[in-house]
This record gives structure tokens, C-alpha cells and sequence, in this order.
């Protein structure tokens, strides 16, 4: 389980990623049957529902496996380019 400071770097570090990424839908749960674009992922998260939670979960492990600077960094860094294949 992450801790209230991993939970609270992960938040801000979410924050910044909505706030760069395009506004339409990038993750789908399956348990709400939706597809949410960056915001509402962010939102989820600060609100705890399920699909926040659900995100949270796999975010901690990215976290235990290679550490919260390294997951933290990741979402703070804009792309550089978005190239479509």
C-alpha cells in the first residue's frame, strides 16, 4: 500500500500530466465500461473511486519496482512529440 506521501507525490505528479496531455480518452476500465481521458483519471484519483483506486494499484507497483522518482518523473515529462504510426 502506497503511503500518504507516495499517494500525495503521485496526485501532483498526475496533476501536471493532465494538465499537458491532449484532453480526450487515453485508459479503459472495464468495471465501469468507460474510457477516461486525463482529467477524469485525475479526478478518479483525488475523488478514491473505484477507478482511481484501481489506477492507484497499478501505479503502486510500477512505484515497488522501479521507485517513486522514477514513476513521479515520468508523468512530470511532457513529450516531446506525439508521432502517429
Amino acid at each position: 500500500m502506497l503511503t500518504s506521501e507516495e499517494r500525495t507525490s503521485i496526485v501532483q505528479a498526475l496533476s501536471v500530466w493532465a494538465n499537458f496531455a491532449p484532453d480526450e480518452p487515453v485508459l479503459g476500465f472495464v468495471q465501469s465500461n468507460s474510457l477516461k481521458t486525463p482529467k477524469e483519471i485525475l479526478s478518479d484519483v483525488i475523488e478514491k473511486t473505484s477507478d482511481g483506486e484501481a489506477l492507484m494499484e497499478m501505479i503502486e507497483h510500477g512505484v515497488r519496482r522501479e521507485g517513486l522518482s522514477a514513476v513521479v518523473s515520468r508523468l512530470r515529462t511532457q513529450p516531446k512529440s506525439i508521432q502517429n504510426f
